[in-house]
């Protein structure tokens, strides 16, 4: 097989099993849910948080949006690892879980980064998302589901992190976490187009 199409199947690795960190995450924090609380529970949960924090960072109160913001991110990776390590894993979750997501990502990111690094640079990441939306809309519309592959995860931590970087920029005055969070935001436009290069959602399985 050449070495290009290994790639791409690589790329194309879906999260179903529990993966390493799930492992981690079930040590140190699964173990704390009952199991009444579902994965979709905690999506529901970061859904209700992208108001408040969309409100902290519009009116500069970037403390407070650090902190829902880091709370609300932890809960996507809570909720992916809580489906996988307890195989509750549902059509509602794999469509809910990256919208919650992108809007968590996209609202907060239209506010900081058009502020404090450039329009173009979240116009770009903007782009990328809608791409992104448009070939799950397609695919759901074929009657099959969207599945999380390896570059689109990259991406969304990387924004994520970024973001959490920029925050701590703005309450604590820190250099550094400014150039970790431009340099990640980037990083995460590259995995991105490599996301929709490398993604085949009108592949038949």
């Amino acid at each position: 097989m050449p070495f290009s199409d290994k790639f791409i199947e690589y790329a194309n690795t879906k999260f179903k099993d529990p993966n390493l960190l799930d492992r981690v995450l079930d040590k140190l924090f699964l173990w704390l849910f009952p199991s009444f609380v579902k994965p979709n529970h905690l999506t529901v949960l970061r859904y209700f948080m992208i108001p408040f924090t969309f409100y902290f960072l519009v009116s500069g109160r970037y403390f407070e949006g650090l902190i829902l913001f880091s709370i609300a991110s932890f809960t996507d990776a809570l909720d992916g690892a809580l489906a996988r390590v307890r195989n509750q894993i549902t059509d509602w979750g794999k469509t809910n879980d990256p919208i919650a997501d992108k809007l968590l990502v996209g609202f907060s990111g239209a506010v900081l980064i058009t502020r404090y690094i450039s329009l173009e640079l979240i116009l770009v990441i903007l782009s990328v998302e809608f791409l992104t939306i448009l070939f799950v809309i397609k695919l759901e519309s074929s009657n099959k589901q969207p599945e999380a592959i390896l570059p689109g995860k990259i991406k969304m931590v990387c924004q994520s992190v970024g973001i959490i970087f920029l925050l701590f920029y703005l309450t604590f005055s820190s250099g550094v976490a400014l150039k970790l969070a431009t340099g990640l935001f980037y990083v995460s436009v590259f995995f991105g187009a490599l996301n929709l290069a490398v993604y085949r959602p009108f592949k038949n399985n």
